[in-house]
């Protein structure tokens, strides 16, 4: 199976940009940007997820020397709220 093809039930996939005129770096080292916009009606984390576990299959496929990292993830703050509300019920 196709790594991207985890994402299909819950992202639409496309090649394009919305400025073709950014430069990407991290570390001081050249890099490149995946965006990864959410659709309306589809389960945030659902889609996080998604993204993770593509990227961790592709890696495999990747040259010794590439790597990646996620370096903003807007789930976290919607996963940890959900846990402050479980933990409020529990504690009732």
């Amino acid at each position: 199976m196709a790594p991207w093809s985890v994402l299909k039930d819950v992202a639409r996939l496309e090649l394009g940009a919305l400025n073709y005129q950014q430069r990407a770096r991290m570390n001081g080292q050249a890099g490149c940007i995946i965006a990864v916009f959410q659709t309306p009606g589809s389960n945030a984390i659902a889609v996080a997820d998604g993204v993770k576990k593509a990227m961790a299959e592709m890696k495999g496929r990747f040259p010794s020397d590439l790597d990646y990292a996620v370096t903003l993830d807007t789930t976290l703050p919607v996963t940890e709220g959900i846990r402050e509300i479980i933990y409020t019920l529990v504690e009732q």
